[in-house]
C-alpha cells in the first residue's frame, strides 16, 4: 500500500511539471506567435501604403478630366475678365473669335449676348453674330458660325471679311422683305409709278448695279464690334482621332517647326501670332471697337511684350495690362497676360504708323 501510494504521488508530480511546463511552452509560444503576427502586419501595411503612394504617383489623370479642366479653365479667363472690365455690353452685336477651339469663348459671348439682348436661342442670328476662326477644326457651340484657316494667310483674312460683308447684306435683304411684307396691298397701288419702278429695280438687278450699291452701302455696317484672340498651343484633341480633317492640323502643328514653335516657347514667340492678329483688328474692327487678346505665359516686363502694347496703343486709345490672378500654375515671374483695348481710334489706321510707329 505504501509504494502504491508512493507511486501515485510521483505520477501526480510528474504530470503538475508536465502541465507546468506545457503552459509555459504554450504562453512563450503565444507571446512569440503574437509578437510575429504584429511585425508581419506592420510590414504588410507598410507594403500596402508603398503601394498606394508609388500608385498615386504614377496615376496619371484621365483624359476627359484634363479636357473638362482646361475647357473650364479658359471660360472663367474671359468670365473674370468681364467681370473687371465689362467687355460686354448692348453695344456689342458681332462678334470674331480668333483661335474657338474648344468653344469656349464662343460660348460665353454667345450666352452674354443673349441675356443682354434679352434673346432666346432661336433668335440669335436676328440681331447678333458671331464667327469662331483657327487652324483647327471643332464643332463650334449652336448658332455661331466657323472657319478653318491660318492667320497669317492674307487670303484667310480677307474670307473673314468678305464674310462679315455677307452677314450684313443679307441682313440688309432680310429687312427690305419684312419691310416689303408689312406694306398693304392698297397701299402697293396706291402708288403711281409703282410698277414702273418695279420693272426698273428688277433690270438694275440683272445688271447688277443695285446689288453693288448695296454692298457699298452696307460698307459701315458689317465691321464686328469685338475680336476675341486666344491665339496658342492647342487644346487637347477630344474627338476624330479617325479623320484626317481634326487630325493633321495636330500633326502638323507638332512636326513643322515653324508652326510648333509657338507650342515649344510660348513666353516669347506667340507675340507673332498676336502682331497677326492686330494686323486683323486694324483693318476690320470698327471705330471704338473693343479688342481682347491673350499671350502665353510670359513676362510681362519682356520687351517684345512692352514693343506690343506700343502697338496696341497706336491703334487703341485704352490699353489696359491685365494678368490672371487664379493662375497658380505659372512659373516664378511668368504670367498669362491680357491685354484689354477699348476705344479704337481709327477705323482703318495706317498699318505702317501701327507697327513702326514705336
Amino acid at each position: 500500500m505504501v509504494g502504491s501510494r508512493t507511486y501515485i504521488r510521483d505520477l501526480q508530480a510528474l504530470s503538475s511539471i508536465v502541465t507546468n511546463t506545457r503552459r509555459n511552452l504554450c504562453g512563450s509560444a503565444r507571446l512569440n506567435i503574437a509578437a510575429l503576427s504584429q511585425r508581419l502586419f506592420a510590414r504588410n501595411v507598410t507594403e500596402e501604403q508603398g503601394v498606394q503612394y508609388s500608385r498615386k504617383v504614377k496615376a496619371k489623370v484621365p483624359r476627359t478630366e484634363r479636357i473638362a479642366s482646361e475647357n473650364a479653365a479658359s471660360f472663367g479667363r474671359l468670365e473674370r475678365a468681364d467681370q473687371e472690365f465689362t467687355i460686354f455690353d448692348k453695344s456689342i452685336t458681332r462678334v470674331l473669335d480668333l483661335g474657338y477651339v474648344s468653344g469656349n469663348w464662343s460660348f460665353y459671348s454667345k450666352e452674354r449676348m443673349m441675356e443682354i439682348h434679352g434673346l432666346e436661342e432661336d433668335k440669335f442670328n436676328d440681331k447678333c453674330h458671331i464667327l469662331g476662326f483657327d487652324l483647327l477644326f471643332g464643332t463650334p457651340p449652336p448658332g455661331v458660325s466657323s472657319m478653318q484657316g491660318n492667320i497669317f494667310s492674307k487670303g484667310c483674312q480677307d474670307l473673314i471679311i468678305s464674310h462679315f460683308k455677307e452677314v450684313a447684306l443679307r441682313n440688309k435683304f432680310r429687312m427690305l422683305k419684312i419691310e416689303e411684307a408689312q406694306r398693304s396691298y392698297f397701299f402697293k397701288e396706291q402708288k403711281e409709278s409703282f410698277i414702273e419702278k418695279k420693272i426698273e429695280e428688277l433690270s438694275d438687278v440683272l445688271s447688277g448695279t443695285a446689288l453693288t450699291e448695296l454692298k457699298n452701302a452696307s460698307f459701315s455696317d458689317y465691321k464686328p464690334d469685338l475680336i476675341l484672340s486666344d491665339l496658342s498651343s492647342p487644346h487637347l484633341q477630344e474627338r476624330g482621332y479617325f479623320n484626317n480633317t481634326n487630325t493633321k492640323p495636330y500633326l502638323r502643328m507638332n512636326s513643322n517647326p515653324a508652326l510648333s514653335k509657338v507650342i515649344l516657347r510660348d513666353h516669347k514667340l506667340s507675340i507673332d501670332l498676336a502682331d497677326a492678329s492686330l494686323v486683323l483688328v486694324s483693318q476690320l474692327l470698327r471705330q471704338n471697337g473693343k479688342f481682347v487678346i491673350r499671350l502665353c505665359l510670359g513676362d510681362p516686363e519682356d520687351k517684345e511684350v512692352n514693343v506690343f502694347e506700343r502697338r496696341l496703343k497706336n491703334v487703341f486709345g485704352n490699353v489696359t495690362l491685365w494678368k490672371d490672378p487664379d493662375n497658380f500654375q505659372a512659373p516664378k515671374n511668368y504670367h498669362e497676360i491680357y491685354f484689354i483695348c477699348t476705344s479704337k481710334l481709327e477705323d482703318s489706321p495706317d498699318k505702317k504708323k501701327v507697327f513702326l510707329d514705336i
